[in-house]
């Protein structure tokens, strides 16, 4: 039995700065459409909060680190961070 491979020579990586969204959302799923990956699918498997709360205690587990959710003070969320929804955390 063989497997494609994970990376293949038509990988195209996010050039380092770019934040546009449309560009993001369209290189992160290049490999998806490719392999006929429903993402949406996948998603349902790996909830936001508990997929979060694993991948910090897996990093903090294996260099030492604890991470902490920054809190803000009225007002300088606002200059953090681009939506809302977004956490901001500190190791």
């Amino acid at each position: 039995m063989s497997f494609p491979p994970l990376f293949t020579p038509k990988t195209t990586w996010l050039p380092a700065g770019d934040s546009s969204a449309s560009t993001n959302l369209s290189l992160r799923q290049a490999p998806a459409r490719e392999y006929k990956v429903d993402l949406k699918e996948v998603a349902e498997y790996f909830p936001l909060q508990t997929t979060m709360t694993g991948m910090m205690e897996t990093i903090g587990n294996l260099f030492g680190l604890v991470f902490t959710e920054l809190q803000f003070k009225e007002g300088a969320r606002a200059k953090m961070v681009w939506r809302e929804d977004v956490q901001v955390f500190s190791a």
